[in-house]
């Protein structure tokens, strides 16, 4: 009966330090958010290819003005629910590699390509034309793929206790990397030899403690 409790408090131990519960609960939220983005987003150009589209001769009738009126509302405030979130739009794309393009500088100026957060710079403040409305759409279609498939291997995991076990352990190689950066040290100095031979004598200790905790359960029960 001691074994049987003492397996099931390592499983939870494991389970709860591989970390594959708040990795899944985070790509489901980035989900969610990639989502709506791209929802508003959507809103936002079809307000403003309407806007542009308005024309026509003569004065536009009271209906049309009227309509005009809602459609310059509806924008200005997706505009401004876009504007809100656009850091934390990059930041998504970035997670799944998207997000930067390399545009070409002025010729005038010459130099090398350079980065160009496209989500970012939002609302065409960059002129290179891949950076267009149409540009981001597509990308936001690939985003919220890209990370439906993170959030479902994330899923996956969750009943995977193989990936338990090299997540917890690759979390305990780390830890004292880990406290040298929360106190404060450089990451030159968390990524240096010194720590990395503590590192795996830390976890020679830790699995050892392990192993021989179990065998001792096993041999008082």
């Amino acid at each position: 009966m001691i074994a049987v409790l003492y397996i099931g408090a390592v499983i939870v131990g494991v389970f709860l330090l591989s970390g594959v519960l708040p990795r899944f609960v985070e790509w489901r939220d980035r989900v969610n958010r990639v989502q709506e983005f791209q929802r508003q987003y959507r809103i936002w150009t079809d307000s403003v290819d309407d806007l542009d589209n308005q024309g026509g001769y003569g004065w536009p009738s009271p209906e049309a003005l009227a309509t005009i009126d809602q459609r310059t509302k509806t924008a200005n405030d997706v505009r401004s629910w876009l504007a809100a979130r656009r850091n934390e739009m990059q930041r998504d794309a970035e997670a799944v590699g998207k997000g930067v393009m390399y545009v070409a500088p002025p010729p005038i100026m010459g130099g090398r390509y350079k980065p160009h957060a496209y989500f970012l710079d939002l609302f065409d403040a960059q002129t290179n034309s891949i950076g267009s409305r149409s540009y981001r759409l597509d990308d936001l279609v690939t985003i919220v793929h890209e990370a439906e498939w993170n959030r479902d291997m994330r899923r996956r995991d969750l009943y995977n206790p193989a990936v338990w076990i090299r997540l917890a352990f690759e979390r305990l190689v780390r830890f004292p990397a880990y406290v040298l950066r929360t106190a404060g040290f450089s990451d030159d100095t968390a990524a240096s030899s010194a720590v990395k031979v503590v590192s795996a004598a830390w976890s020679l200790l830790v699995g050892g403690a392990t192993i021989a905790g179990f065998v001792l359960t096993l041999i008082r029960s």
